[in-house]
């Protein structure tokens, strides 16, 4: 396992995969293949299998043997512990992410409401798992529900508070046009710009601030706020961005 880990942090993830595979054998023989040990043999390969197609810019993480592999660690904690055991809540979680992976979006959602569920007393550490939940509910449709998510994102110290802003990004953009819920998203942005410094973490608010604007028919605004983007992202040289947002706010405005 200490050869898999050291290979994975030095990005050398062939020799990662290749050192799980191992782990997940040995485990195999010695503890049998329903055994703890090959469940947590077959997290440490799923992730490196994951690492490696986020470091090769692939389109998705997931792949039918990374779909079989979280399942069947799924498998091995549910005979351990049970269906309703806190426990479960990672394995679940990271099932719900093949699930998404896999295009079966519906059945992600259900499974990340289960993780969350059983994850309960929440932690700082399931931030990760809230952005998951929050993201699958607004490509629902479900905006108010993932919108209180991002408050309870937002309520933890430390990480989570570094990913609320992505998290409101993220159901922002999967509102409709005419958002029922933009008056609280707008109210969400222009909080979330008060307490950030970060420019990296700015420009998306900003980015949806505009947009918000201009889903409430505040157009005059949501141009002012816009043209505050358009100067960021031209500092920065990101002109893709630029014309994007122009794009949009284009067709938004007729």
């Amino acid at each position: 396992m200490a050869r898999g880990e050291r290979a994975a942090s030095e990005r050398r993830f062939d020799d990662a995969r290749r050192a799980f595979e191992g782990a997940v054998a040995i485990g195999e023989l010695a503890f049998g293949p329903e055994s703890l040990e090959v469940a947590r043999a077959l997290g440490d390969l799923g992730s490196a299998i994951a690492r490696a197609r986020i470091d090769a810019h692939a389109h998705t993480l997931t792949t039918p043997e990374s779909f079989d592999i979280a399942k069947r660690m799924l498998d091995i904690y549910e005979r351990a512990y049970g269906t309703n055991d806190r426990r479960l809540h990672h394995p679940v979680e990271h099932y719900g992410a093949a699930l998404e992976g896999m295009g079966r979006l519906g059945e992600a959602l259900a499974t990340y409401e289960r993780a969350a569920a059983l994850a309960e007393p929440l932690e700082d550490g399931d931030s990760l798992l809230l952005l998951r939940l929050s993201k699958a509910l607004a490509r629902a449709g479900r905006i108010s529900d993932a919108l209180d998510l991002v408050d309870r994102i937002e309520a933890f110290p430390g990480f989570g508070a570094m990913i609320a802003p992505s998290a409101l990004v993220i159901v922002e953009q999967s509102c409709p046009f005419a958002c029922a819920n933009a008056g609280r998203v707008l109210a969400s942005v222009e909080r979330m710009l008060e307490a950030t410094t970060s420019a990296d973490e700015r420009l998306p608010l900003l980015e949806s601030r505009a947009r918000t604007l201009v889903r409430l028919g505040r157009r005059t605004e949501g141009e002012r706020a816009a043209e505050e983007v358009y100067a960021a992202q031209v500092a920065r040289g990101a002109m893709h961005e630029h014309i994007a947002l122009r794009a949009w706010m284009k067709a938004a405005l007729g």
